[in-house]
């Protein structure tokens, strides 16, 4: 089994690669890797809209493992909003899935002519019809994805409307709240004619120095458990930044044309603790647990009730 797999959406087939020792020790974890790949598959010439462009899902070498932190995946394209590089990021409980795969790095090619959704399971991928699902949003699209493929410990990955209609800045989707925002992937994703992708696995990656790695773990928790800026982002998450930012001056106000919001309270962290805070989430294992789960309470007609994970500081 390959390390790498593209999956060519135009014909349904797929196809492993492994990737170079020496490139995965120079280029360690999923961003070099995802960058290089880009660099050297994408040129400018391609339209960030058609066929030529790919996406490039990768996870780091320490996904799927206990450490903290550590549970991330990153996909990388040519964006449509600028026609340069792009990027982005979600964590979530996506990636472990992703890493039980055995890939650590999975590329979307080509466009289908109808609307598909990729599986990608412990050594091998599917491209299934997703046809009916095409215009759903991304809430009941995932658990569909994750029903259809039968397995309990599955993660899918999609988009809803916007990115279906080539919206430039559209999110990829997963754990319901957890985005891929930046650069617009789900626009991408949209014009490949993809719903979504499906991971699912059990393979665990290979420590060379188990008993090490563990006390290592144990150690990065000892000392920073307690630490004053854990503590914060436990209690409050990002949004902790908002009061910090603001009060450097740094806070974007006014499309970025100031640093300072006057009235800046009824965004701040102590205000959504006080008025909207249900518990704090995390992605595992990381003990930081700096999501915050928040309720919209009575009175607000239309939405009370509804229950959100964030706002997060760059959301506010």
């Amino acid at each position: 089994m390959g390390d790498l797999l593209r999956v060519d959406v135009t014909t349904g087939t797929t196809r492993e690669e492994d990737i170079p020792g020496e490139r995965l020790r120079t280029l360690l974890g999923g961003k070099g890797i995802g960058a290089r790949m880009l660099l050297e598959e994408v040129g400018p010439e391609v339209d960030p809209l058609g066929p030529g462009n790919k996406l490039i899902f990768t996870t780091g070498p320490l996904s799927g493992t206990q450490m903290p932190g550590a549970n991330r995946y990153g996909v990388f394209f040519l964006g449509p909003l600028t026609g340069g590089y792009g990027e982005a990021y979600a964590g979530g409980n996506l990636a472990p899935q992703f890493a039980g795969t055995g890939y650590k790095v999975v590329v979307l090619e080509g466009r289908a002519d109808a609307p598909v959704f990729v599986e990608v399971a412990e050594g091998r991928a599917v491209v299934h019809p997703a046809g009916d699902l095409w215009g759903t949003d991304t809430y009941a699209a995932e658990d569909q994805l994750k029903a259809r493929v039968g397995d309990p410990k599955a993660q899918a990955c999609v988009i809803g409307p916007a990115g279906e209609n080539l919206l430039r800045f559209a999110c990829i989707e997963n754990n319901k709240w957890r985005s891929l925002g930046r650069g617009g992937a789900g626009a991408v994703m949209g014009s490949k004619n993809v719903k979504g992708v499906v991971f699912h696995g059990a393979r665990k990656p290979a420590v060379a120095r188990p008993d090490a790695f563990r006390q290592l773990i144990r150690d990065m928790v000892a000392a920073s458990k307690d630490h004053p800026t854990v503590t914060a982002y436990k209690r409050m998450g990002t949004v902790q930044m908002v009061r910090v930012t603001n009060g450097l001056n740094m806070f974007p106000t006014r499309y970025w044309t100031k640093g300072h919001l006057d009235d800046f309270e009824p965004l701040s962290a102590e205000t959504m603790l006080e008025k909207y805070h249900v518990k704090n989430t995390t992605c595992p294992p990381c003990f930081i647990a700096c999501g915050n789960l928040c309720r919209v309470p009575d009175g607000h007609e239309t939405l009370a009730g509804l229950e959100i994970e964030g706002p997060e500081f760059e959301t506010i």
